[in-house]
């Protein structure tokens, strides 16, 4: 790992307004594998295609909502066609931008070009945060002169979808219980 770019929320958008856990279910949400155990465990459905399409996929009715990263929506128009967020404030899930280097290709680079790769990462970790929280207090700025609204399941929300991710973990990942004693709060 060469180091960290940024770190930021996800969100779930929606069309129709969503005021409990019961509401998702038959709803057909698009997302990534990064949302696949929420989704189902919400008892809706995931859809998989490109995110280029998820503007047309909303507008046809293909999907009812999608899941993306809190940074984004507005540079594709997709504010255009929900109605509701759930809360940010949420961080039911936390990406993490990381930069790696294949180890074996960074044994063949000159010493001089691994040193100046690793004094650019640290120019990229120190200012990353802040260009980070530009973006989203712009995309905030955007999505606040929109009619779309913030709805908050609280804590009920949170500890259903944590969990969800960690039976996740618990039926996939074999040291599973090494990073539940390590990560779980």
């Amino acid at each position: 790992m060469l180091g960290r770019g940024s770190e930021y929320g996800f969100n779930l958008y929606t069309q129709e307004e969503i005021t409990s856990l019961e509401d998702f279910e038959g709803m057909r949400i698009r997302g990534t594998p990064t949302y696949e155990a929420m989704i189902n465990s919400l008892n809706a459905e995931m859809v998989s295609f490109p995110m280029g399409e998820v503007y047309e996929g909303l507008d046809r009715g293909v999907v009812d909502g999608f899941g993306y990263p809190a940074i984004g929506i507005t540079d594709v128009g997709l504010e255009e066609q929900v109605n509701y967020q759930l809360a940010p404030e949420l961080e039911y899930y936390r990406t993490d931008v990381v930069n790696l280097i294949n180890l074996d290709k960074w044994d063949e680079l000159p010493e001089d070009l691994q040193q100046i790769m690793i004094e650019t990462q640290r120019e990229v970790e120190d200012e990353m945060h802040e260009v980070t929280d530009e973006f989203l207090q712009e995309e905030g700025e955007i999505l606040e002169n929109t009619d779309i609204e913030e709805v908050d399941l609280g804590d009920e929300f949170l500890n259903f979808v944590n969990e969800a991710g960690w039976d996740f973990i618990e039926n996939n990942v074999e040291e599973s219980e090494e990073l539940e004693e390590l990560f779980r709060e």
